[in-house]
């Protein structure tokens, strides 16, 4: 159009200004990488901008490289975060965060915290979330509260896990002391009696005659005995066919039965 045609030949700035404003990517472009315009750390953003918003993430780490590298521009150094972070390369993002968070950025030191966070160091992530938070980036505070939730979560349960752990493994003891110490003779009544109950599906005899099964080394049946306690949900049958399992080398199954 007539309009169009006055915008391209109009000064360089002009021209880039009106494209800003149509929202023209590509005389942007043309605008911004025309050599003499390389070097300005404004044109050097505005290209890292508008490749970055058309996905073209090579082109927008090279620009944003540039606003960071000559001259020394915050913007580039978060810039730079971020797109390292989008094509994974969390050890490159990291650094760059890094320099941005020393200097005050509070979003880069909560983008730093949750870099740490993905690559399983807690520790840091809290640190440099606490750093964020004090710089005034709320988003951080509430990150901050999850984690501390989810450990405080994770530690009751693996202290309750620990307490149930040695209940069990002390009801065993006692259980196959008094077997191995009985009268053969009694012993043997008392498995038969045990037999009888679990095969009308009693869950706790079945782990209790899977217990003397395994004390007489007859580790085939009792694993059969622990399996069909554990799977009516008998909490000391799913630990003792886990043990069986992990002594085994079966340890994926193990585990389903320990949880």
């Amino acid at each position: 159009t007539e309009e169009e045609e006055e915008e391209l030949s109009a000064p360089g700035e002009i021209a880039w200004f009106w494209a800003k404003l149509r929202g023209d990517k590509e005389t942007q472009k043309r605008y911004l990488l025309k050599r003499e315009n390389q070097s300005n750390p404004e044109h050097q953003y505005s290209l890292a901008l508008i490749y970055l918003e058309e996905k073209n993430l090579t082109e927008a780490q090279k620009w944003f490289k540039k606003v960071a590298v000559e001259n020394n521009d915050l913007r580039g150094m978060t810039g730079m975060a971020n797109v390292c972070g989008l094509i994974g390369e969390r050890q490159e993002a990291k650094i760059w965060a890094k320099q941005a968070a020393d200097r005050g950025h509070s979003k880069s030191g909560f983008q730093l915290g949750v870099l740490h966070l993905f690559d399983g160091n807690i520790v840091e992530a809290k640190n440099w979330l606490k750093v964020a938070v004090d710089q005034g980036f709320k988003e951080a505070g509430f990150l901050l509260n999850q984690i501390q939730s989810a450990e405080k979560e994770l530690n009751e349960y693996l202290t309750a896990t620990r307490a149930k752990t040695a209940l069990f493994k002390e009801c065993r003891l006692k259980f196959i002391k008094f077997i191995s110490t009985s009268p053969e003779e009694e012993k043997e009544n008392f498995k038969r009696m045990l037999r009888g109950e679990a095969e009308k599906g009693d869950g706790d005899k079945q782990n209790d005659l899977g217990l003397v099964l395994k004390d007489e080394r007859l580790m085939a049946e009792a694993e059969t005995w622990f399996r069909k306690s554990a799977e009516q949900g008998y909490a000391h049958g799913q630990f003792n066919l886990g043990l069986i399992l992990f002594d085994t080398n079966r340890k994926e199954e193990a585990k389903k039965w320990f949880d």
